[in-house]
């Protein structure tokens, strides 16, 4: 998601799917509703999804369908 000035942010993940040697992960921001008072720092809403085994294409969109990246075994 990058750096956020505030806190209050984060990302969910909403599916995952596998089709043949690629795995698919729709992600959703999770944003501070406005007017919410949130910590005033720096922070880097990360998540971790971890596999079994290793995945020649890992592709990461959000809800929207926007490839946020794409990883593939070269």
């Amino acid at each position: 998601m990058g750096e956020k000035a505030t806190g209050g942010y984060g990302l969910s993940v909403k599916e995952v799917t596998k089709t043949g040697d690629k795995i698919e992960i729709i992600v959703e921001d999770v944003v501070p509703a406005k007017g919410s008072k949130d910590t005033m720092t720096f922070t880097y809403p990360t998540i971790i999804v971890e596999f079994p085994k290793y995945q020649k294409t890992i592709v990461i969109k959000n809800t929207e369908g926007e490839i946020f990246t794409e990883l593939k075994d070269y």
